[in-house]
């Protein structure tokens, strides 16, 4: 069964830093890369941050800490 997923990073001040994922998916195995860059197309700073997978089923948010 397909199913829509959406994968987003945000700040520690919960806003949005970029969407990596935002489209249907075949049952499986799935990656997503981020490199660091914003939605505006910046460098963003070494730090933590958030990523909130979702799915018509489920909603899970994890901590992640990107270093240069």
């Amino acid at each position: 069964m397909i199913s829509y997923i959406e994968l987003k990073i945000f700040d520690l001040l919960g806003r949005e830093v970029v969407t990596l994922v935002n489209e249907t998916k075949s049952p499986g195995t799935h990656t997503a890369k981020w490199d660091g860059i914003n939605a505006s197309g910046q460098r963003t700073a070494s730090g933590i941050y958030f990523y909130r997978m979702q799915t018509p089923y489920e909603s899970s948010v994890k901590k992640l800490v990107l270093t240069k």
